[in-house]
């Protein structure tokens, strides 16, 4: 049996691995352990805060801020926290982060799930809703300033840019 943290960051057929950490709806933030190779309630996000979308990681890559490359997953449905998802690369929502005065990049690359019947005719980032794309940067903003943190938006990036930030964190 393949462990997460085995499992390459793309499939056979070109598709990006994904692990959702957290489900679209939740105020909960999991997390994966390596350590336990079990997921953990990492904390809960402030009141009136909940993901909107799906919430994951690309297995076997390790991002600036030591973790692996956060990415958000449109997808019809809500997964669960430990689900493989096949994904298609549309985009990369380019970020730095501030925490402890430390700057860091911490981009999250966004994917649509191969099998969407809702966002499967998605080929770029550019083809979102651009109300949802402000969303998905609101979020991050709120979340981190909620921690007292800073999340800084640099801007959106295609596929060829998402898929080399997948790159640059497996080497």
């Amino acid at each position: 049996m393949t462990a997460v943290n085995d499992l390459p960051p793309f499939d056979s057929e070109g598709l990006t691995h994904v692990i959702i950490e957290t489900p679209k709806g939740s105020r909960n933030k999991y997390k994966y352990s390596p350590q336990t190779k079990m997921f953990e309630c990492a904390k809960a996000l402030t009141a009136g805060l909940t993901f909107p979308f799906d919430f994951g990681f690309v297995p076997s890559t390790r991002a600036e801020d030591g973790d692996p490359l956060d990415i958000i997953v449109l997808m019809d449905q809500p997964a669960f926290a430990g689900c493989l998802v096949h994904t298609i690369l549309i985009g990369v929502m380019e970020a730095e982060q501030t925490k402890n005065g430390k700057v860091y990049r911490n981009d999250r690359v966004l994917v649509v799930h191969n099998y969407s019947i809702e966002y499967g005719e998605l080929k770029s980032w550019q083809e979102v809703a651009p109300n949802f794309l402000k969303e998905l940067e609101m979020f991050f903003v709120l979340q981190n300033q909620s921690k007292g943190e800073q999340f800084k938006i640099l801007g959106w990036k295609d596929s060829d840019a998402a898929r080399l930030a997948i790159n640059k964190a497996m080497a």
